[in-house]
């Protein structure tokens, strides 16, 4: 009976050890704020940037992915999002949100990493690429924010139901308040700064995303020129959350590439 623990218990290691997510929770101190930051993994190093009015929450089921499969993963909750103090002395435009993971990356002594952002994270992670081109190895932008395609400008105003409960609208209030911040910053809206880009791009989209249309996949794919575009059937807005383990299927050979 023993033995055939023993067995079983080696059969599924390798299984706990995939899954398992060796992160580690720490804070960063930066211009005097604190900064929520989840680190783990050994190897390649990879920022991961999330989006708006979420937190490291939708990035972190990739991390321990990533970490689990020989990666040095970095995960923050960007200034003003998640965990990290929300304050209007501060700017919270895209390029000072770059210029944080610049500091941050600075910070752990790594001179490049590959960076993969999701909505405006996706956006930031561009605005460091032009701000600091040295500091990104390669880009994976995963329906990525920014793009006015001659429509509306993006990151517009909400409106705020009267009704709705008050910490809801508080962080409604908030994200607005980042939005004009946005709007008042470098690299806003994005478009004529992609054919800038250095960096070789990967650009993925979930054809079932609801909040960036699929459309837009193909205009950032042509306006950056050292790009590739993968399409994800079935999944949405957060491919990464979705289906981490899928997804990181889908990028390692362009991380690996080059």
């Amino acid at each position: 009976m023993l033995k055939r623990l023993l067995i079983l218990f080696c059969l599924l290691m390798p299984a706990f050890a995939l899954t398992a997510a060796p992160l580690k929770l720490y804070s960063y101190r930066d211009k005097g704020y604190s900064v929520g930051v989840l680190e783990g993994g050994r190897g390649p190093h990879v920022l991961l940037v999330h989006g708006l009015g979420v937190s490291r929450a939708s990035m972190q089921k990739l991390a321990g992915v990533m970490a689990s499969s020989g990666y040095h993963v970095i995960l923050p909750d960007i200034p003003g999002q998640g965990t990290t103090e929300r304050d209007e002395r501060r700017k919270y435009s895209v390029d000072a949100q770059a210029r944080f993971l610049k500091r941050l990356l600075d910070h752990k002594r790594i001179d490049r990493a590959f960076v993969i952002g999701n909505s405006m994270g996706g956006h930031i992670a561009v605005s460091l690429a032009l701000l600091h081109p040295q500091k990104v190895k390669k880009l994976v932008l995963i329906s990525p924010a920014g793009l006015q395609n001659g429509g509306p400008l993006p990151y517009y105003k909400l409106e705020i139901p009267e009704d709705l409960e008050e910490k809801k609208k508080k962080n409604l209030e908030w994200n607005n308040y980042v939005r004009r911040d946005i709007h008042a910053g470098m690299h806003y809206p994005i478009d004529p700064y992609l054919a800038g880009i250095q960096s070789p791009t990967l650009i993925v989209w979930g054809e079932k995303d609801e909040i960036l249309p699929v459309d837009l996949a193909p205009v950032w794919h042509r306006q950056i020129r050292a790009s590739r575009l993968i399409r994800l059937e079935n999944l949405g807005h957060m491919p990464q959350d979705e289906d981490p383990e899928l997804f990181l299927e889908q990028i390692r050979s362009f991380l690996k590439s080059g």
